[in-house]
């Protein structure tokens, strides 16, 4: 009789139609062969849904009537009436009609941890060593069409009974019976080998546990899964290795030759202990002791740049964000103090991706102001962008780091700009996160010290990092550049693991340079610490500064101190408004003039240059006319009338 796989095709044909491409091994269909079957294993898939399977599970879902489909032989009936398979005479289950010779010889039920059964194991062999096992809920359904089925272990009644005692993890249902009939406490899963599922290890919390491999190569690989997915659970683990078994024995055969629950007994006793806390995941795995016995967050450079970090620092074009980030770095590298902070000296990169030649100057006036030798091997620069999201480009960029640093310790590289060394678009958030991606991998090669920086345009809309938004949410620390005139403001709007620092202030100085006597004279910016928010003067309307003067002439004229309990020298407001006839508060008629002038004395009072009280007015100190609050006298409605 033929092999049940080799109906594979013939089946295809009746749901697919004909092929669209035949193989030696491979046949395809549909337009765009988007769904295959391979003639050596007998198998299908759906390369658009994701859907694959055998011959009985083509059968099953695509040609056989809903009704009819969990009906037992309802397979190899239609295929003995369809393709004429022959059937043998005694009624078998639809896999074993195409394995000459199968016959159920076993049926293993697997039950709740409320003692219903669940599922059913059976065993199926030929005679001749050849086995096979399938599986059926307690519906009769396939595990993965019974939406109530879940995974569970081997004789879990029995070991939900017996809390205290050690449990044997064999690797079958047999294996299992075999160290029962010792006396022993024993389970397996479902389906052999590497089929252990993670979700068994709660029946299994803090029990003592020891795992008995067969001896083969799969046997040897099942066991280190069921260790590795029971160490968050057990209290105690062993691996025991079983002596004088054959290849592919397992502890049936070792049992079945002699062996005892005494030599059982000491193989474990003998057997190390398997390391639980050496866990291996998938993903960045600790546990909650090991985190609070790491070092806390250090600073690159105090309120500015954490170390081991990935900062952003952008602002508008021409807001001075290029020259902090020279200045701190070129600092850094140098070991120099930067506001004020000692820092711990190391290599730095800087990648400029509109090319180095900008640099140059900039570079030369540092070192001038600084006072500093410029030295080789502290500070190196890549001329050109990083292509971050091309294949490669990392790999190759992290070995040119190591042959640049040459064994110091790279303690910063800064990407100027961000822009410039990513291809696509800035605004995708999956654009933007293979960017991310590969500056993480980066900062993560040279863990722990080395801080990652991009250099980044500011938004028009809110002001924020110009591009996606994923970009600030994968920031360790964000700071934001704000230039007027000559005085450079940097925020700190983002800080994960520190407190953030209170804005800070910077100066920017002309420094002129002169590479050699016959070299023309040049000049660049270089920023110097300023102890305090700077002084602004706040630029004041016509209208304002006219109604301005009429109040100095006001305060000469009828100026008086000690007045309803205002102290200062101050004027009435009807003086003030009669002392603006003369002065160009406004062209138009009284009323409209009258109008204009309470309009700048408003403006004047909310920024501090005037204080008002009790329908007086008077002129604010200096302190208080630069854009600082009102005086906190001044009335609120200080007309004192209905408007």
């Amino acid at each position: 009789m033929e092999d049940w796989g080799s109906y594979i095709l013939p089946a295809a044909r009746a749901v697919w139609g004909e092929p669209s491409s035949v193989g030696e091994i491979e046949v395809r269909f549909g337009a765009h062969g988007s769904k295959s079957v391979r003639l050596d294993k007998g198998v299908w898939h759906d390369h658009e849904t994701g859907e694959s399977g055998g011959v009985v599970d083509l059968v099953r879902t695509h040609l056989i009537p809903v009704g009819e489909r969990e009906e037992r032989g309802a397979v190899a009936r239609y295929l003995h009436s369809e393709f004429g398979a022959p059937l043998d005479d005694a009624p078998v289950e639809d896999m074993s009609v195409f394995k000459p010779g199968m016959q159920l010889v076993e049926t293993f039920w697997y039950a709740t941890e409320h003692g219903q059964k669940h599922l059913r194991v059976e065993r199926h062999e030929d005679g001749t060593g050849d086995k096979t096992f399938r599986q059926y809920t307690a519906r009769n359904l396939a595990p993965s069409k019974d939406s109530a089925y879940y995974p569970v272990p081997y004789r879990l009644d029995k070991l939900l009974a017996a809390p205290d005692k050690p449990i044997f993890i064999a690797e079958g249902e047999k294996c299992v019976h075999a160290l029962e009939r010792l006396g022993l406490l024993a389970t397996c899963n479902a389906g052999g080998a590497k089929n252990w599922h993670v979700s068994l290890g709660k029946w299994l919390d803090g029990r003592r546990v020891f795992v008995l491999p067969d001896n083969d190569q799969a046997g040897s690989d099942h066991a280190d899964d069921v260790i590795e997915k029971l160490k968050p659970w057990a209290s105690e683990i062993r691996r025991v290795e079983l002596p004088g078994l054959e290849h592919k024995g397992d502890v049936a055969d070792w049992i079945e030759a002699g062996g005892t629950k005494l030599e059982l007994s000491a193989l474990v006793k003998s057997a190390e202990p398997v390391a639980l806390d050496d866990i291996t995941t998938t993903y960045k795995y600790a546990d909650l002791t090991d985190i609070l016995t790491r070092e806390p967050a250090h600073w690159l450079i105090p309120n500015y740049l954490p170390q081991s970090s990935l900062t952003a620092i952008y602002g508008e074009p021409g807001s001075y964000k290029s020259f902090l980030a020279l200045d701190m770095l070129l600092s850094l590298a140098y070991g120099v103090p930067f506001d004020g902070h000692e820092l711990e000296q190391g290599y730095v990169c800087y990648v400029a991706g509109e090319g180095g030649g900008a640099l140059r100057k900039r570079v030369a006036a540092w070192h001038d102001r600084r006072g500093v030798k410029p030295q080789r091997g502290v500070f190196g620069v890549i001329e050109e962008p990083v292509p971050l999201r091309e294949e490669g480009a990392i790999d190759a960029l992290i070995a040119d780091l190591e042959a640049m640093r040459r064994r110091k310790p790279l303690r910063a590289i800064v990407f100027d700009t961000l822009a410039r060394c990513m291809s696509g678009d800035e605004n995708s958030a999956t654009d933007m996160g293979e960017a991310i991606k590969a500056l993480d991998a980066v900062k993560a090669h040279f863990a722990p010290d080395t801080t990652v920086i991009a250099v980044h345009h500011q938004g028009k809309v809110d002001r924020g990092l110009r591009g996606s938004s994923s970009l600030l949410g994968a920031l360790d620390a964000a700071l934001q550049c704000k230039r007027n005139d000559t005085t450079l403001e940097v925020i700190t709007q983002k800080m994960k693991d520190f407190e953030a620092a209170e804005p800070a202030w910077f100066q920017g100085h002309k420094v002129y340079v002169q590479a050699h006597v016959l070299d023309d004279v040049e000049s660049s910016i270089v920023l110097e610490r300023m102890g305090d928010k700077p002084q602004v003067e706040e630029q004041l309307t016509p209208a304002q500064n006219e109604a301005l003067r009429a109040l100095h002439e006001a305060l000469l004229e009828n100026g008086a101190r000690n007045v309803n309990g205002i102290e200062r020298q101050s004027v009435s407001l009807e003086d003030w408004w009669r002392m603006t006839d003369g002065f160009q508060i406004s062209t138009g008629n009284d009323e409209s003039r009258r109008r204009a002038w309470k309009r700048a004395v408003e403006g004047l009072r909310k920024i501090g240059r005037v204080g008002v009280r009790n329908k007086r007015t008077w002129i604010n100190a200096a302190n208080q006319a630069n854009g600082q609050a009102p005086d906190n006298e001044s009335d609120k409605v200080w007309w004192g009338e209905s408007e």
